[in-house]
């Protein structure tokens, strides 16, 4: 696991030590360098975890993508006056990048889950549709099941078909399908099909 914050590094480790987790590594990165991390394939293939990490590309089964948004859905906290609109252009240029790595180092065939808490659809079904427009992914629906909650992603203006928004999840804070007290959330898993570079 990766954060740029201290804090969350070191919050994510208590969490993974109180909960007995010993499969997970926590270091404190900014995802957006990845050029940085991801070594050459001319390079040491070995999975490297010292000062500074390095990563081998197509090494990892399964990656979640939980980057920085705005959080607007977030409960209690519903007014976002210090959000700029910089800010919000920029959060979906970040969370592109850090999908492009994640595609780097997930292997074929291997489940890559994008999930952010914001209802915000230029950073969830939007990004979405650049993910499977530059990169070897497709979307892979829940299956359908009783226990299933949530509602499909958006469609007008976000470039997404309506089966590849069946394939997405969409917490909102008035949709019917969800808790009426949670907090908004958006989910996404995709399968990459081939090698990228």
């Amino acid at each position: 696991a990766m954060d740029k914050s201290d804090a969350k590094v070191r919050e994510l480790e208590e969490t993974l030590a109180r909960l007995h987790v010993g499969n997970t590594r926590c270091f404190r990165m900014d995802a957006t360098n990845y050029r940085r991390y991801i070594i050459a394939e001319d390079e040491q293939s070995a999975l490297e975890y010292g000062n500074p990490l390095k990563l081998s590309r197509e090494s990892f089964d399964r990656i979640l993508v939980d980057p920085s948004c705005s959080g607007l859905g977030m409960r209690p906290r519903l007014r976002h006056e210090s959000l700029t609109a910089g800010q919000l252009e920029a959060y979906p240029k970040h969370q592109i990048n850090i999908l492009r790595a994640a595609v780097m180092l997930a292997k074929v065939g291997g489940v890559i889950v994008y999930s952010t808490c914001t209802l915000n659809p230029e950073e969830n079904e939007l990004v979405v549709s650049s993910a499977l427009r530059q990169f070897p992914l497709k979307l892979e629906c829940p299956e359908d099941s009783p226990l299933k909650i949530g509602a499909h992603g958006l469609i007008g203006g976000t470039g997404l078909r309506s089966v590849e928004a069946q394939g997405i999840q969409r917490f909102d804070l008035d949709r019917e399908k969800c808790f009426p007290d949670c907090s908004a959330f958006f989910c996404a898993r995709f399968r990459k099909l081939r090698s990228f570079r």
